[in-house]
């Protein structure tokens, strides 16, 4: 199984080659995939376990397959043995699922059925090394477990912080990383690349842009995605600063991004809250003209507060920098 081997380090072209696969798999952050997760995204696992990022930890125990009465999936109980061939030939694994004793069927490919344990160390390690040359000042800081800070790219005269982050299509690690970049905000606005590729241009006053799309593999060298960098900066920066006008704009699944000039953007998540935050900017758009609580959640969610629909940390981030509230009990407007 090779579970001792430590592996070589990649040259150059390696380096480029595997470099889409180790995104995807330090965005998901977990110590186990399989050889399905890796087949569906066209990675073959040798190069990785051969450069030790990945090692093979045994087989899946069951699958889930139809039902020959179609009642619907079933579990199948994941048999892989080695079976003996001619010189030429050699051995080979076969795989087979077993529903009950004395029925199964080929499994296909039994590498699908592999585990594979993930050194995320060496995953991350691995990414920071390669992209610290992407880099005019690398200065590396782990800021929490999805946000990596990776130093700063000249643009235009101007240093330009740059991240690394990673599950930004979980909404709790997203809400996570958005505040704590907006306690970075005195280092201006940053581009903030992603491992995964979630939705939106912006996050937290910062340029999104997924880490992959700026890569060419089929270069030797990563500090060649620099000047790509440094314009996917510039086509996004002014909607980092909030737009030239107020809007919302959906940005994924149930989720939209408020733009505010001079202030920046934030995602809004859920259907009322979305629905909220469209009749302010409506209302501001049309006007301005400031609306009272009542009118903001009727035929919404009326019985709630609008403390309770947004919920902290993001209701507190709404008013910090979004939305202002003329008097105690007063109405509510953009705070432009």
């Amino acid at each position: 199984w090779n579970i001792l081997r430590d592996g070589r380090a990649p040259g150059d072209e390696e380096s480029m080659a595997v470099m889409p696969a180790l995104l995807a798999i330090w965005d998901i952050g977990v110590d186990r995939i399989t050889g399905a997760w890796l087949q569906a995204r066209g990675v073959d696992p040798g190069l990785l376990i051969d450069l030790g990022f990945l090692v093979p930890a045994g087989w899946e125990g069951d699958d889930l397959i139809d039902d020959e009465d179609e009642v619907g999936p079933v579990t199948a109980e994941v048999d892989v043995r080695v079976k003996k061939g001619d010189v030429e030939e050699g051995d080979h694994k076969v795989a087979n699922l077993q529903v009950t004793e004395g029925q199964s069927t080929s499994a296909g490919n039994p590498d699908r059925y592999r585990v594979y344990r993930v050194r995320d160390g060496w995953v991350a390690l691995h990414l920071k090394t390669r992209l610290e040359k992407a880099l005019d000042a690398p200065a590396i800081e782990k800021l929490t477990d999805h946000l990596l800070y990776l130093g700063t790219l000249d643009v235009d005269g101007g240093d330009v912080p740059i991240y690394l982050a990673r599950a930004l299509d979980r909404e709790k690690v997203r809400a996570s990383v958005d505040t704590e970049l907006r306690a970075r905000h005195n280092l201006g606005i940053g581009l903030v690349l992603q491992a995964g590729s979630a939705p939106g241009p912006c996050l937290a006053a910062n340029v999104l842009t997924p880490l992959v799309d700026q890569i060419d593999t089929q270069q030797a060298e990563i500090s060649l995605v620099a000047d790509k960098l440094r314009s996917v900066f510039r086509r996004h920066r002014i909607l980092a600063r909030g737009g030239q006008a107020v809007e919302l704009t959906p940005s994924g699944e149930n989720m939209a991004t408020l733009f505010v000039p001079g202030k920046g953007s934030i995602d809004i998540r859920g259907e009322n809250r979305i629905a909220v935050i469209k009749r302010l900017v409506d209302a501001h758009n049309n006007g301005p003209m400031p609306m009272a609580t009542k009118d903001l959640v009727k035929d919404i969610a009326e019985d709630q507060s609008l403390a309770n629909i947004f919920k902290q940390p993001l209701w507190d981030k709404l008013k910090a920098n979004f939305l202002r509230n003329l008097g105690p009990k007063g109405p509510w407007e953009i705070a432009v």
